[in-house]
């Protein structure tokens, strides 16, 4: 029998910040609550538009004791509803973690009361769950995962702390090792994606707390370090991307204050072009957490669940809506040095753009996408020069949408175009 939960909930938090008279508007919304009641450290990933979040562990009876959990339900943003999905095929576990590749779902690692390396597939069409290729690494628990160019990647994790990553293939169901993150083995890392790059930092390893972030480019297998979370050192943080800004925030440190753990309520934001962090100006308003979800969807970031306490005695089951609507840049009327076409347009699935008149895309030139909201969509900065770029627009709004070059911070290039997928 499928389980159905659905809440209305008027609670918002809204903050306008005004920097440089533009306004930036910051606001938490709270959702329905987790369908799977009070959970610590699931997994999840999201696909067409829904999360998908399952396992984890709570606690029950008396005394209380650990249920390793295998439920799984789906959340659907746009009804604010939670529906409870088929269960997990693996054991019930927690720390295990998850990355959805072209419409299909993939979880696996955790601990089930021992690290285990086994993975499973979801296909939320048949609703149906298979076992695949386990994961190549070692077993682990609480390591870190996203999915980049049509690949899954998990890493770091514990125990003991870990620093190597590796890839999924889909096609070949097949794990490869890729490059090793460059900083320190750890675990509870946090990690958002921003175009083509993830973005991976935070976290612990045996006492030790880490505020180094590191961005990782599948094309050439490399990380980059970027710079450092100025918000300090943390564990279990939480973590998403909207247009073309990271945002961190929540998780503990380690006893500043007499407790053994010190919990936070603040968020920070990452701008990728400036390689830069800002704190943002209104702190979360639920209760400071760790070891929770978070995710993205629809330009929106989602976080929940995860444990309020000290040593992990008590769970949540809440769940939170976080919008951000960025500073109007007042590029339309800009006069660009040189015409461009796009095409199909309209177009459902990709455009091409190129420059005319014999004109060519150079090697460091930012290609921009906004929505009709004047938010930013896709931002890629080119790595050699080209006739044209083919840009994948599948997974856009509907409407209206501004593509602008940029090169040396200058516009040189403007046009629209539309998105029908009807």
């Amino acid at each position: 029998m499928k389980n159905i939960i659905i809440l209305s909930l008027g609670i918002c938090y809204l903050l306008f910040f005004e920097n440089n008279s533009n306004a930036q508007v910051f606001s938490w919304q709270q959702m329905a609550d987790y369908g799977g009641g009070e959970t610590y450290d699931p997994f999840w990933f999201t696909i067409n538009g829904k999360a998908y979040v399952g396992a984890g562990i709570s606690l029950g009876g008396s005394p209380q004791t650990v249920i390793y959990k295998q439920d799984f339900w789906e959340f659907d943003p746009s009804a604010n509803i939670w529906t409870q999905k088929a269960n997990f095929l693996g054991s019930g576990r927690y720390g295990a973690r998850g990355f959805a590749i072209n419409g299909l779902g993939y979880a696996g690692t955790g601990w089930t009361p021992a690290a285990t390396s086994s993975f499973y597939k979801y296909d939320p069409i048949l609703n149906m769950w298979s076992p695949i290729t386990s994961f190549l690494g070692s077993a682990r628990y609480t390591a870190t995962s996203f999915e980049l160019a049509g690949k899954g990647y998990i890493g770091l994790g514990y125990a003991p702390c870990k620093n190597d990553f590796w890839s999924y293939d889909p096609i070949t169901d097949s794990w490869a090792q890729v490059a090793s993150f460059p900083g320190n083995s750890r675990q509870g890392a946090s990690v958002f994606t921003i175009g083509l790059k993830a973005y991976v930092g935070l976290g612990a390893c045996t006492g030790s707390l880490f505020n180094d972030f590191a961005s990782y480019d599948p094309i050439n297998n490399t990380w980059l370090p970027i710079a450092s979370f100025p918000g300090g050192a943390r564990n279990g943080a939480y973590s998403f991307s909207i247009d073309h800004y990271g945002f961190v925030g929540l998780g503990f440190d380690y006893a500043s204050t007499g407790n053994p753990f010190d919990f936070f309520s603040d968020f920070w934001m990452y701008d990728e072009v400036a390689d830069s962090w800002s704190l943002v100006p209104v702190n979360f308003p639920g209760k400071a957490r760790v070891q929770g979800m978070y995710f993205t969807l629809n330009n929106k970031g989602y976080l929940g669940l995860g444990s309020d306490t000290i040593f992990y005695t008590h769970y949540l089951t809440d769940v939170w809506e976080f919008n951000f609507t960025p500073s109007s840049i007042n590029e339309l009327n800009h006069t660009p040095f040189y015409a461009s076409s796009v095409f199909p347009n309209p177009a459902s699935e990709f455009i091409t753009l190129q420059l005319n008149g014999n004109q060519k895309l150079l090697a460091k030139d930012v290609i921009e996408i906004q929505n009709s909201s004047g938010r930013i969509v896709y931002h890629h900065e080119l790595l050699s020069p080209s006739e044209k770029t083919i840009l994948d627009v599948s997974n856009f709004s509907n409407g209206i949408h501004i593509i602008s070059v940029k090169r040396n911070n200058t516009i040189v290039a403007l046009n629209k175009f539309v998105v029908s997928t009807n």
